[in-house]
């Protein structure tokens, strides 16, 4: 997977841009960030409160935009259209929603 399969990928799932950002100047806080670093290393971040909650960096594009798109579908309040109900529905169709993307 590269980045445009990625993009297409979060388009195709209704995610919110803001929250889930690729290649940002800066990652706000509460976001979730993939960017190329200078060194070639590709990272993907979640800063809340000051502190990482996920800090990973990876030797590739494909395995960062795998990790990313799985952290992404993983919580469905990343979604443009998501709604308290849908906290239910997805715990539910959790595992076959993640296997349609092979995790």
């Amino acid at each position: 997977m590269n980045i445009k399969e990625l993009e297409e990928e979060l388009k195709k799932n209704n995610i919110n841009q803001k929250s889930c950002l690729i290649n940002p100047k800066i990652c706000p806080e509460g976001a979730l960030c993939l960017k190329k670093e200078e060194n070639d290393l590709w990272t993907v971040t979640l800063n809340e409160r000051g502190e990482f909650r996920i800090k990973e960096e990876f030797y590739n594009e494909h395995d960062a935009c795998r990790f990313f798109l799985f952290n992404v579908i993983s919580d469905p309040t990343d979604r443009n259209d998501f709604e308290q109900k849908d906290l239910f529905d997805f715990q539910k169709n959790k595992t076959k929603f993640l296997k349609k993307y092979g995790f």
